[in-house]
């Protein structure tokens, strides 16, 4: 049985485990209901079967090179048991939390963007020599020769 269920859509996420629940969305968060009330913590009479608590949890924050947090960056996170979670930094530029029954290190990788530009292109004119060095490129794109 899984230890918990994660249901992930754009920036939204939904973590249900015997811990309770999770909401977290960038977006608009809405309930619908003939009546709300809010109590105190209450225990479940039945614990759910095969969901023991994490033992440990962590989740990363993308960074670029000057160190500024990267909102919205595709991600992928793999677990040492070979699970994958991918998803999309929020606006703190935070993954999901990771959550482990040990220490073993859970990989995050930052992946490519099929929106984001990969190379950025000057014109320059045929007659002067102009050799292109994109090791010695800037943060903001200009050439620092």
């Amino acid at each position: 049985a899984a230890e918990e269920i994660v249901l992930h859509a754009g920036s939204t996420e939904v973590r249900i485990s015997d811990q309770g629940y999770v909401v977290r969305t960038a977006g608009e968060h809405t309930v619908y209901a003939g009546s709300h009330q809010t109590f105190g913590p209450e225990s479940v009479a039945k614990p759910f079967p095969g969901m023991p608590g994490a033992d440990f949890e962590a989740f990363y924050t993308l960074r670029d090179r000057a160190g500024k947090a990267l909102p919205d960056c595709a991600y992928q996170l793999t677990h040492p048991d070979g699970r994958v979670v991918e998803g999309r930094t929020n606006a703190q530029g935070h993954t999901v939390t990771a959550y482990a029954e040990s220490t073993a290190p859970v990989h995050c990788e930052a992946l490519p963007d099929d929106a984001a530009d990969f190379v950025r292109a000057r014109y320059w004119d045929d007659e002067a020599e102009y050799k292109l060095d994109f090791a010695r490129i800037s943060e903001t794109g200009a050439s620092q020769s």
